[in-house]
């Protein structure tokens, strides 16, 4: 059976903070800006200024946004040394078979460490980002509790609660004994811009992964493409469809 794409792909983090670089000097010119989103913030990556911010400290639900702290604690425990970017990572049962954006592995595959960050940043792949919390924390349970950890740690407000590591709603996660999904992960737009933030002082890196438009899997003879329309490559791609 065919699996639907039920969330939206985390905008790409480079991109998203080239706008809030330069759009940030009009805003102060016309205070009157406005986004119709049901909350948005602008935000200063260098200086962590906000320019803008609409119903900013509102929790929603942030799908596969939620992804960007799972990234973050990947790379923690890279420069921590806790784990390298080629020990193979092993799908489960449970990994394999979510819903939503994914590679499409089996129970069972193995995939470089480096090959499951960058499919899910790439493309959001919910298989790659469970199987890389099972691998990292024992399991999804274990690393939702990191991650909320991480968001205290961070500044983070109350408000922004983890239940999984891909964003998935508990209801996308109820026939899987393995999630760790106990209520739905929610997040403030501030909380977002905040975190977001963190990653890429912390970790810049990631904007080595965030720019990519596609990701070769040899191991599985794939191309998967980013899930991100608003890339230079993917927009080429929709205008020529």
């Amino acid at each position: 059976m065919k699996k639907k794409n039920k969330i939206k792909p985390a905008i790409a983090l480079a991109l998203l903070f080239v706008i809030i670089l330069a759009v940030s000097a009009v805003l102060v010119r016309f205070p009157l800006f406005k986004i119709d989103a049901t909350a948005a913030v602008l935000m200063d990556v260098q200086t962590g200024k906000v320019y803008y911010e609409h119903n900013a400290s509102a929790a929603l639900p942030p799908a596969s946004m939620s992804k960007m702290m799972t990234e973050l604690l990947v790379l923690k425990n890279i420069h921590e040394g806790h784990n390298a970017w080629d020990e193979p990572v092993t799908a489960s049962r449970y990994a394999a078979n979510v819903t939503g954006a994914e590679i499409g592995l089996r129970p069972g595959d193995t995939l470089p460490l480096s090959t499951m960050f960058e499919a899910m940043v790439i493309h959001s792949a919910n298989d790659a980002a469970i199987a890389l919390a099972e691998h990292i924390a024992g399991s999804e349970q274990a690393f939702v509790e990191q991650m909320n950890a991480m968001a205290r740690n961070i500044g983070l407000s109350s408000h922004t609660i983890f239940a999984n590591a891909t964003g998935l709603s508990s209801a996308d996660l109820t026939p899987f004994q393995s999630a760790a999904s106990e209520g739905e992960t929610q997040m403030t737009a501030k909380d977002l811009a905040k975190m977001a933030r963190y990653l890429i002082r912390t970790y810049p890196e990631i904007l080595k992964v965030t720019e990519k438009t596609d990701i070769y899997i040899p191991e599985l003879e794939l191309t998967l493409h980013t899930t991100n329309s608003m890339l230079a490559g993917r927009a080429l791609r929709i205008q020529r469809q």
